[in-house]
């Protein structure tokens, strides 16, 4: 079973009002944070089937606010995706559409099996409520159900925020010789 909570930072003032086997809903009220109005948050592994021009939009928007030249993803792209065996494609869902994501892979090696987390993202309306903490809990949920022994991210220099995060959630700066091979770079 995989299910995500969405909890703001004051857990106390949020209320669960919905429970199934691939999600919980949790109402927040925002205006505890500086936004009016209440709100859903739902975070779920998107499926293939689910996939439509919205949703491609709404990620290729996320992604042009964590990168500066994002490549654009394509619905057939986003497919791919979903369906490959070990890979989640988490999306936080408000109503007003999608207003997070994050990519966690499980790979398995001789050594150990590992998970990568990558585009870890969240619109920048919705920043600092405490969406970003939620994907990462869900992904390492996920890895904790699938036996995964490490857990590896990178995250940008500037983004001090997210690395605070990852640091509250047990993460810890490597020192490593990690190497890369560009094959898009021209």
């Amino acid at each position: 079973m995989e299910v995500a909570i969405y909890l703001p930072p004051s857990p106390q003032k949020s209320k669960k009002l919905s429970d199934s086997e691939n999600f919980i809903l949790v109402w927040y009220n925002p205006a505890d944070y500086g936004v009016g109005g209440e709100q859903l948050v739902e975070i779920r592994p998107l499926q293939a089937k689910e996939i439509s021009q919205g949703i491609v939009g709404a990620i290729n928007e996320l992604l042009s606010q964590l990168v500066s030249t994002p490549r654009v993803v394509s619905q057939e792209e986003l497919a791919n995706i979903v369906r490959q065996q070990g890979t989640r494609l988490y999306l936080a869902y408000e109503k007003s559409g999608v207003v997070g994501m994050l990519t966690a892979v499980v790979y398995h090696c001789p050594t150990r099996t590992s998970m990568m987390i990558e585009d870890v993202v969240v619109d920048e309306e919705f920043r600092r409520l405490g969406i970003a903490k939620r994907l990462t809990m869900t992904a390492l949920d996920w890895a904790r159900s699938h036996d995964v022994a490490t857990i590896d991210l990178t995250s940008n220099p500037t983004r001090t925020a997210a690395h605070e995060l990852y640091r509250s959630l047990g993460f810890e700066l490597r020192e490593t010789g990690c190497y890369r091979l560009d094959l898009w770079k021209p």
